[in-house]
């Protein structure tokens, strides 16, 4: 279902924004993690430590979007917006797998 864009309110259009930018970000940062730990002569350990960042980035902000996804009963997924009980239950969705991250960084620190 296409959702208007609410141009009355100009703060979640920035929200959504800075969401998109830090996903953007997790993915390129990502990216070049890998590819440093191939080219260089670094420890698994350093890897791991370096990979427990980025999801701790990306776990935060799939919680942050979750949230606001449940609260106001709109989701942006893919640039397809979404309104009411399927950007909630997209919402929910997005708790969870952040929880999964987070749970996933508790354990990265660990090691």
């Amino acid at each position: 279902m296409f959702v208007p864009i609410p141009w009355s309110q100009p703060r979640r259009l920035l929200m959504s924004g800075l969401l998109d930018a830090g996903a953007s970000l997790y993915g390129i940062a990502t990216v070049c993690l890998v590819a440093a730990f191939a080219i260089s002569p670094s420890s698994g350990r350093e890897f791991v430590k370096a990979f427990t960042l980025m999801l701790f980035v990306i776990g935060s902000v799939l919680a942050v979007d979750g949230i606001l996804a449940v609260r106001t009963g709109i989701d942006r997924t893919w640039s397809t917006r979404r309104k009411g009980r399927s950007a909630r239950a997209l919402g929910v969705g997005k708790i969870l797998a952040s929880n999964a991250a987070l749970m996933l960084v508790i354990v990265g620190i660990l090691i």
